[in-house]
């Protein structure tokens, strides 16, 4: 199965239509090839509300995207984040972006898995 389609996760059936489900995770939209995300595609998580919209590689993003958190993600009395949009790599942030906060501070610079490293700047 070769294509565009969307995928809904709910119970593990695949029909003529590329309507893939499986359980809990949310919807897919977007390239598939043989069975799996890889090309462009928009993933909407159903428990977290998080949305990834970008390129993706054997189904783990991979390339340019965009990460956006709906209830921000971090530890009590960490700062909340709210967005990124930059290269991933292995589903993590890495390489160049941006992350914004739901503070409104943003941090822009490089990331290696998934952690702000190396040269960058943080806006507050």
């Amino acid at each position: 199965s070769t294509g565009r389609g969307k995928l809904c996760w709910l119970k593990r059936a695949v029909d003529a239509d590329m309507q893939y489900y499986y359980k809990l995770e949310g919807s897919y939209c977007g390239d598939v090839v043989t069975g799996v995300r890889h090309g462009t595609g928009v993933m909407q998580h159903s428990q977290s509300g998080t949305q990834y919209q970008g390129e993706w590689k054997n189904g783990i993003r991979e390339g340019l995207g965009l990460m956006v958190y709906d209830s921000g993600e971090g530890a009590e009395g960490e700062e909340r984040e709210h967005r990124y949009i930059g290269s991933f790599s292995a589903n993590q942030r890495h390489g160049e972006g941006v992350l914004c906060y739901r503070s409104g501070n943003k941090y822009a610079g490089s990331f290696c898995k998934g952690l702000r490293h190396g040269p960058g700047q943080f806006h507050w």
